[in-house]
């Protein structure tokens, strides 16, 4: 909660700014995260990550403001109220499967991966001004608007990689990779 008073002085003329403004935030979060390594046998070894999340968040906002002159007339004011929730989650999955031959270092590895998100936003503003001279209303603005946002993306990545060792400390890789987002 804030309240910000200001007097403003002008060779001809000065006037007070009246302002008001409440906030409120909140945020949710639920994790999950999973780790699952295991050897088959001796030469063989399969890795399984996956993260989780969901989440809100939620803001609100309310907003006056007035500017009067110094006989107390209105010059202007000004009411606005915003709101804004969003709903987000995600889902990462890995999967890695490594084997060991018999001569060192050569390696064959297939890497996949998965990662879903999903993101709903609602925000809503509002906002009523007035405008006066000598006092009296003159016009009047007025902003309704509602902002909508969803959005989910998917992908998958893979890759097939083969080592071979060339000599001491170097190494030769074949690889095969894909991958698709929507």
């Amino acid at each position: 909660y804030t309240n910000v008073y200001t007097k403003m002085f002008l060779p001809d003329t000065s006037w007070t700014n009246n302002s008001t403004n409440k906030t409120y935030n909140s945020r949710v979060k639920h994790a999950f995260n999973l780790t699952y390594e295991v050897m088959i046998d001796s030469f063989n070894t399969l890795k399984f990550t996956a993260k989780a999340n969901k989440s809100k968040f939620q803001t609100s906002s309310e907003y006056y403001t007035a500017a009067v002159a110094s006989n107390g007339d209105f010059i202007n004011n000004s009411n606005r109220n915003t709101t804004n929730t969003a709903d987000n989650d995600a889902f990462n999955g890995t999967m890695l499967w490594k084997h060991k031959f018999k001569k060192p270092f050569r390696t064959l590895s297939l890497n996949a991966d998965f990662n879903w998100t999903e993101s709903n936003n609602d925000g809503y503003l509002l906002s009523n001004n007035g405008y006066y001279k000598g006092g009296q209303l003159t016009r009047r603005d007025t902003i309704d608007q509602q902002n909508l946002r969803d959005n989910e993306n998917t992908g998958w990545n893979s890759k097939l990689a083969y080592t071979e060792p060339l000599f001491k400390d170097a190494f030769m890789e074949f690889s095969y990779a894909i991958s698709k987002n929507v």
